[in-house]
């Protein structure tokens, strides 16, 4: 059963890991989303791999809505790991 999946991203490192989960969750059927800033919109341009910027976690949900699964391992105010579940 596919899922729609919100993906985000913003340093390298956290990019580097991600992008190959999302390539793999894309490649199994499932409808992902995946959002980046900072650093990661030069490495996801530069790897052609398909994503939306953003600045807030309140900017994807806005524009997006509630997905079935949030997937990030970003920690900051400004990134994913606040207050994802709220």
């Amino acid at each position: 059963m596919s899922k729609r999946i919100v993906a985000l991203s913003r340093d390298p490192g956290d990019t580097n890991g991600m992008k190959r989960v999302v390539q793999e969750l894309r490649a199994r059927g499932h409808d992902v989303t995946y959002f980046a800033s900072g650093k990661a919109l030069e490495i996801l341009e530069q790897d052609g791999i398909d994503f939306e910027p953003f600045t807030s976690v309140s900017d994807i949900v806005d524009r997006y809505g509630d997905g079935d699964i949030f997937v990030t391992v970003m920690f900051s105010d400004t990134a994913g790991g606040r207050n994802f579940g709220a």
